[in-house]
């Protein structure tokens, strides 16, 4: 009987599985949610077979405490929360997005953080120099991984600038999860900063006439705000990284940082003004939201 119960649970499991994951594709990320959820899951199994358990029990600080370090994080995201707020208009879309950056914070800081620092600061030391040595090369290889992205059809001026604005973000990640301790706080900045950036994309797009611009240029621009501003968020830890910085200064810098980066986006904006060449493009629902067809006039 139990066995037969066993069969009987698998088969409705598994049924009631291929629904969930049929309804989860039918929109906007879903197949985000699929993708991170496999990776998230081999890459726990990567940790536990390299013993790296310890990170979820490890002592560490408060949450709340990494989430403060990362401040600009905060900020930003608050601004283009309020920028895109049309996207959470809409409904299971958004909810695809969320779950799906969430796991992409799981992966990316199980991988980076919780696993390749970890292994690099027992072989370098904990001294200062393996500290940093750590931390910055954990964060080179986050901004490797993200070369990857070329493989789903982003295009290549696109996917260097990524991968080069991504290592500045894992070696300031690094710092925040080297003095925390809590790998919880770096997996909900990198969620919550990701959320705020890709919210824009499951807004629908109306028909309308828009302005074209040099995408590439518009991206470094972009790119090099968000660059300046978390390295300017990173100045109160850079010091002594085994001291714990002034509330005053991680504020003052995140402000500055985020102005940094608003000037650049600032820049980017009146860029596309400047531009003065237009097309008119048409927007239809297909199934999957993937196809936008352009009638170029």
């Amino acid at each position: 009987a139990s066995v037969f119960f066993l069969i009987t649970e698998f088969f409705i499991w598994g049924y009631a599985s291929s629904l969930l994951l049929e309804a989860i594709s039918k929109y906007p990320k879903g197949e985000l949610v699929i993708t991170e959820a496999i990776l998230a899951s081999l890459v726990l199994i990567v940790m536990l077979l390299f013993k790296n358990g310890y990170v979820f029990t490890q002592k560490h600080k408060k949450i709340t405490k990494g989430l403060f370090y990362g401040l600009y994080y905060l900020i930003g995201a608050a601004v283009f929360l309020f920028i895109y707020r049309d996207g959470f208009k809409e409904g299971l879309s958004v909810l695809n997005l969320a779950v799906g950056c969430f796991l992409v914070g799981v992966t990316e800081e199980l991988l980076c953080r919780g696993w390749l620092l970890n292994e690099f600061l027992e072989k370098f030391g904990n001294n200062k120099k393996g500290v940093w040595y750590s931390i910055i090369v954990s964060g080179v290889i986050f901004g490797i991984i993200h070369l990857g992205n070329i493989l789903n059809g982003q295009d290549f001026s696109t996917t260097i600038i990524q991968a080069l604005t991504a290592v500045v973000a894992g070696i300031f990640f690094g710092i925040i999860y080297y003095k925390t301790k809590n790998i919880w706080s770096v997996i909900l900045l990198h969620a919550i900063w990701d959320f705020s950036l890709l919210l824009s994309e499951i807004i629908p797009i109306k028909s309308n006439t828009v302005l074209l611009s040099n995408i590439s240029l518009l991206g470094i621009i972009f790119s090099l705000g968000m660059v300046v501003a978390e390295c300017i968020s990173m100045i109160p830890f850079i010091k002594d990284i085994e001291k714990e910085p002034e509330k005053e200064s991680i504020i003052v810098c995140a402000i500055i940082g985020f102005g940094g980066f608003l000037f650049c986006t600032v820049l980017s904006g009146l860029y596309t003004v400047s531009f003065k060449e237009t097309y008119e493009y048409e927007s239809m629902n297909i199934k999957n939201y993937s196809i936008i067809v352009n009638n170029y006039q």
